[in-house]
């Protein structure tokens, strides 16, 4: 986020945006739409939300473990922008 930091968020979000594939880097996702939202782009940030939370509900039960904190994280930031 140091990109960020030094007002660059447009090349920020790009960058987060590469990590930004289904099934994949849950945990950039997840960072893409913490970032999503502090920059005041919600509906933005609860599409990349929705999107991780609905690849878990179908993931097997050794992927559901092993991602089982973001998937709870997810869940909880959601709630929080609804």
């Amino acid at each position: 986020m140091v990109l960020e930091k030094r007002e660059r968020a447009d090349d920020a979000e790009n960058e987060l945006r590469a990590f930004d594939a289904p099934y994949n880097y849950f945990t950039e996702r997840l960072e893409l739409a913490r970032f999503l939202n502090r920059n005041e782009k919600k509906e933005a940030a609860m599409l990349v939300y929705q999107e991780l939370i609905k690849e878990f509900e179908s993931m097997s039960r050794q992927s559901l473990s092993t991602h089982r904190h973001i998937i709870k994280k997810a869940k909880e930031e959601l709630a929080v922008q609804v």
